[in-house]
């Protein structure tokens, strides 16, 4: 069999098949439905009509730390991401802590996700939103199986829909709009807070790296669509909050299930506000199908650097797709839509996830100290300084920011965050041994 790029393909690996415009869209979806369809009435309720705030802070955290990936995903090319990253900086045994932690959290944000799903299909059906979230859950897993190309393809047609869906809402709010609901003054804290949350509504991002093994030109195309999918759901973001505060009240958001379907049911009728909740389907669909196939990938490459069962790290098929992994995360995350609310899970998700990026920026300034560059892409802004030497400003801040932010997150999202991350470090202690044959075979 050949990959798609007309390279013999190795036995037992992934397909290189995706191009900068699957990529992008891929990110774009992941990041979109996460977002503002999930999670825009817990985030009102944290930072009250200041929400666009938090937006533009929590995107501000994403750029240092996407620059971070951007770099060390154009150098390392491989399924197993931040776990990889972590591997060749600091050694296996942080390597292992940093993988549970990204794949804890990319099954946990896909359940949170799926609930997400679950209310809007609530809505229009009366369905209940736990059997809304395991039907999603298990469409998702028959996409995934059928390969990372067909599956991104399915995953960007599903992005333009939800894309779409947030252009309609922007306009349907500002048509509707009243500027008293956003006449409060501006508390940093909620603001802080809200950002902390609203970070989640980003994640998706560092997915775009668990498919650099699977691109055609990682080292040009993953950097770019990292950075592109941001800026523009970014872009998004600011609009939509502003204009669904306008409309309705930041109160009214965080009482509702289904708040964008809200914002067109206040100025349009029911009707309008059905069609809204359709898109808000395809676009949390679209995001549960996108982070099982992330964790899925993640869960190959850790497995086939020799740090979970060797059945994670096999593929299957023509289309060579990572199927045990695949099958566990989705049941993992049918779990998880049992286990709490979606700002709950949105925070311990976060937890997870600020652990991971502390490390993932950690990663880059080791290979500056180490006087290596990007394969293809570097972090701008190194500073040499006298006492300290080679010092790049973005991961250190992007580091900075991350411990801010999970500072701000609510003692109850902190307690189970770090549940997580001592029962990983637990596990590598108790393998340590089969961890540590493991680094030295990779090297």
């Amino acid at each position: 069999m050949k990959a798609t790029d007309g390279r013999p393909a190795e036995p037992g690996t992934l397909v290189r098949s995706l191009g900068l415009a699957e990529l992008t869209l891929a990110g774009l979806g992941v990041i979109l439905g996460a977002g503002v369809y999930a999670l825009i009435g817990a985030a009102a309720e944290q930072a009250g009509p200041h929400i666009w705030a938090s937006f533009l802070l929590a995107a501000l955290v994403t750029v240092f730390t996407g620059l971070s990936y951007a770099e060390l995903a154009a150098a390392y090319p491989a399924a197993g991401a931040g776990f990889e990253y972590a591997r060749r900086a600091f050694g296996i045994h942080v390597a292992f802590v940093v993988g549970w932690l990204t794949v804890t959290a990319e099954i946990v944000a896909g359940g949170t996700v799926a609930l997400g799903f679950g209310g809007y299909l609530e809505a229009l059906t009366s369905l209940e939103r736990g059997a809304g979230a395991w039907i999603v859950l298990v469409a998702g897993l028959g996409i995934a199986a059928t390969g990372a190309l067909g599956s991104v393809r399915v995953a960007g047609l599903l992005t333009i829909v939800e894309a779409s869906g947030l252009v309609l809402v922007s306009a349907i709010g500002f048509w509707d709009f009243d500027a008293a609901n956003l006449r409060t003054a501006m508390e940093p804290l909620p603001i802080l807070q809200g950002a902390a949350l609203i970070f989640f509504a980003y994640i998706g991002f560092e997915d775009l790296a668990t498919l650099s093994e699977e691109a055609r030109d990682p080292q040009r195309s993953v950097p770019r669509a990292i950075l592109i999918s941001v800026l523009v759901a970014t872009s998004l973001y600011v609009a939509v909050s502003l204009a669904a505060v306008g409309a309705v009240g930041a109160d009214a958001l965080a009482a509702s299930r289904a708040p964008l379907a809200l914002v067109a049911e206040s100025a349009l009728g029911a009707r309008t506000a059905d069609t809204l909740s359709i898109i808000a389907l395809c676009a949390t669909a679209n995001t549960a199908l996108l982070l099982v196939i992330a964790a899925g990938r993640h869960l190959y490459g850790m497995a086939s650097a020799g740090a979970l069962p060797g059945v994670l790290g096999t593929v299957s098929g023509r289309a060579r797709v990572p199927l045990p992994g695949l099958v566990l995360a989705c049941l993992t995350a049918a779990v998880v839509t049992h286990l709490g609310a979606i700002g709950t899970l949105a925070d311990v998700t976060n937890f997870g996830l600020y652990i991971v990026f502390c490390v993932v920026n950690a990663a880059v300034i080791w290979r500056r100290r180490r006087g290596e560059g990007g394969g293809g892409f570097t972090v701008p802004g190194t500073l040499r300084l006298p006492a300290v030497g080679i010092v790049p400003v973005f991961p250190v801040l992007g580091i900075a920011v991350n411990v801010l932010f999970l500072a701000a997150l609510e003692p109850r999202a902190i307690v189970s965050g770090a549940g997580l991350l001592l029962l990983g470090a637990a596990v590598a202690v108790a393998f340590r041994g089969p961890l540590s044959r493991a680094g030295a075979n990779r090297g």
